[in-house]
């Protein structure tokens, strides 16, 4: 009776030839990718001097500027109507919009010397108290008071109207 013998194991055993022969393989494969990506560069070169593709790529490029304007201009439009819905939100008192640069309104209520809690009416005469002890026409012979005088008051006048504003009146 003949022997079975293990055919199905394989009797490959690596040799110095079989070793060198990837490293070869893929040195032949990146040598045919540069080869390739060379003839693709000359082919392409060639191809883009030829009239017709010199046409097209100059249709092209006119058609890709005339889309970044049109994008451009659409974008511009996008934007402006956005700012005009946040100041309209803004001019209803749903928000106080972060892009406005001023006070904040713990600060205008600082500025006028008063507390969050304060009632209108007690709003309204520290106003005119701050108002009346910086008024610009009081400096009018000193130009340099004059100027501090005026920026206070445009400091003091702004705080009022913002206080006001985030109360509705």
């Amino acid at each position: 009776m003949p022997s079975k013998s293990n055919s199905s194991k394989s009797s490959y055993s690596p040799n110095k030839s079989s070793q060198s022969s990837p490293p070869l393989r893929v040195q032949l494969r990146k040598e045919a990718w540069r080869l390739g990506k060379t003839v693709g560069k000359v082919a392409w070169h060639w191809a883009k001097n030829q009239e017709p593709v010199k046409r097209r790529l100059d249709q092209l490029e006119e058609k890709l500027e005339e889309t970044k304007s049109k994008a451009r201009t659409k974008l511009h439009s996008l934007e402006q109507e956005f700012w005009a819905w946040v100041e309209s939100l803004e001019a209803e008192g749903y928000i106080e919009s972060p892009h406005r640069v001023g006070p904040s309104l713990a600060m205008c209520y600082e500025r006028l010397g008063v507390d969050a809690q304060v009632s209108n009416e007690a709003l309204r005469k520290a106003w005119r108290k701050k108002m009346m002890a910086c008024h610009p026409d009081r400096f009018a012979q000193d130009p340099i008071a004059l100027a501090h005088a005026e920026e206070r008051a445009r400091e003091i006048n702004e705080a009022y109207q913002r206080i006001q504003k985030s109360r509705g009146l």
